[in-house]
């Protein structure tokens, strides 16, 4: 019996990564109800972490993907901000036997604003797009990332954690 391909389907899989991982790094800009920023989320910040579980779109269960090492984040006083994959961040998984990779590169800018703890994003611009590989060979043609959500933050110093859904997203301060 020959084992399950699961390449054709991941590409739909694919797709809500590129949703969730683009949400996740963006939306972390938040700002208090004074509306000043908060002293502490301001500068500019590097991943060390980024870990999500994703539900499946095609079977039970779900995919765990970890990265996003040299992706950047800046977040300034003006309340305009910026995610920054570089030409090639990569977050890693696997379904079964087959490894996942999900490569992201560009950049994307936003303005940001929160009320009641509930962070907003206007004037998005995406220069950023994704591509999702499994066992080494590309699961369909690299998509625009597409940022939505909300996440919840705490900042300490030099360390800044992004909770949001299945993720969670640890920075240290690069600036």
């Amino acid at each position: 019996m020959r084992p399950r391909s699961y390449t054709v389907p991941l590409v739909a899989l694919g797709t809500t990564l590129f949703v969730l991982v683009a949400a996740i790094v963006v939306v972390v800009a938040a700002r208090v109800g004074s509306g000043a920023a908060a002293p502490c989320i301001v500068g500019t910040w590097k991943v060390v972490r980024h870990e999500e579980t994703v539900p499946l779109d095609f079977a039970p269960g779900s995919v765990t993907i970890v990265g996003g090492e040299g992706a950047t984040l800046s977040l300034r006083a003006d309340g305009t901000g910026e995610s920054d994959y570089g030409t090639g961040t990569e977050y890693l998984g696997a379904v079964g036997a087959q490894a996942v990779r999900l490569v992201v590169s560009g950049r994307v800018t936003f303005d940001y604003t929160t009320e009641g703890g509930s962070a907003r994003l206007t004037d998005i611009d995406v220069q950023a797009k994704a591509q999702a590989f499994v066992d080494g060979e590309a699961a369909g043609a690299a998509e625009d990332l597409e940022p939505i959500g909300t996440a919840t933050y705490t900042c300490s110093g030099d360390a800044l954690t992004e909770v949001s859904g299945a993720a969670r997203i640890t920075y240290e301060r690069a600036d």
